[in-house]
């Protein structure tokens, strides 16, 4: 007999609070305030898994600011330093808009 473990289709408030590494109390208060989407079977509250993962990806943040982590040569930990070539040759937000407008100006006959 094949053995194989399925992830629950709806998870319990502490299985969502366990999953995020949060509190019961929480996870309780995105439910309340909307943030987290649920299912209510009863007066039971459960959390869709497919729709946890969503929450958990539309809520996380990237560093679009073109920054990049690199060891120093003065010996600071990874996390204490900054590439410079990366921040002063990354575009800034100016820059990015300058571009997008001259994409979005009309073509003119020449």
């Amino acid at each position: 007999m094949n053995e194989f473990h399925l992830e629950p289709l709806l998870l319990t408030v502490s299985q969502t609070a366990e999953r995020l590494n949060l509190s019961e109390k929480t996870v309780r208060r995105y439910i309340s305030n909307g943030e987290l989407p649920l299912v209510r079977i009863g007066s039971a509250i459960r959390v869709p898994e497919v729709a946890l993962r969503k929450w958990i990806e539309d809520n996380t943040l990237y560093n679009d600011s073109c920054v990049e982590l690199v060891p120093s040569n003065t010996g600071e930990h990874i996390c204490n330093s900054i590439s410079e070539t990366a921040s002063t040759t990354c575009p800034t937000s100016r820059h990015r808009d300058a571009k997008l407008d001259a994409l979005l100006e009309p073509v003119t006959s020449r």
